[in-house]
């Protein structure tokens, strides 16, 4: 059955709709492991001074398995989204109740394979949680594990943080 490695993000209540996000999730597929959660500032904050900041990010990665082709999994992951209230826009980095991605599969020898965007190992709070769930899993087109991965990138951004306890398991 297809393991695929999700990416949770929230910056809008995130200490309600990630538990929520979480708990659907559960439901309805097998959730393997999860990772910390991480907080941090949002990449628009980040790079743009015009505007006041955005609220922090919240996220968290998880293994999923499910029955489901990768097209049906995207599709069921968005109506996940869309029952939490997630509104698209075309800013890709506006705030958010939640986002769910999938960063990749997990191929039988446990290696990150397609549909991996690389680019999004370029950030802590995609690669650090990722490493947590698959720490050793090598990536498609790249070689290094994602803990070299991780390592490479250095220190985490100031105000970067994971916190004690995974958001998702806290009941609302």
């Amino acid at each position: 059955m297809p393991r695929f490695v999700l990416l949770l993000g929230s910056n809008i209540d995130p200490l309600r709709f990630m538990p929520a996000a979480g708990k659907a999730l559960a439901l309805r597929f097998d959730v393997q492991s999860t990772s910390g959660t991480y907080v941090g500032p949002a990449i628009r904050s980040v790079h743009s001074s015009e505007r006041a900041p955005d609220p922090e990010f919240h996220n968290q990665a998880m293994v999923i398995e499910t029955s489901e082709s990768l097209r049906e999994t995207r599709a069921r992951l968005r109506t996940i989204e869309a029952e939490l209230d997630r509104v698209r826009t075309d800013d890709t980095h506006a705030p958010r109740t939640i986002d769910i991605d999938i960063v990749g599969a997990l191929d039988a020898t446990g290696n990150l394979v397609a549909p991996i965007d690389e680019g999004l190992f370029q950030h802590h709070f995609v690669a650090l949680p990722v490493t947590e769930v698959a720490r050793h899993s090598r990536v498609e087109g790249d070689d290094r594990s994602m803990l070299e991965i991780a390592t490479a990138l250095g220190p985490p951004p100031a105000g970067f943080r994971r916190l004690a306890s995974s958001i998702t398991e806290r009941s609302e």
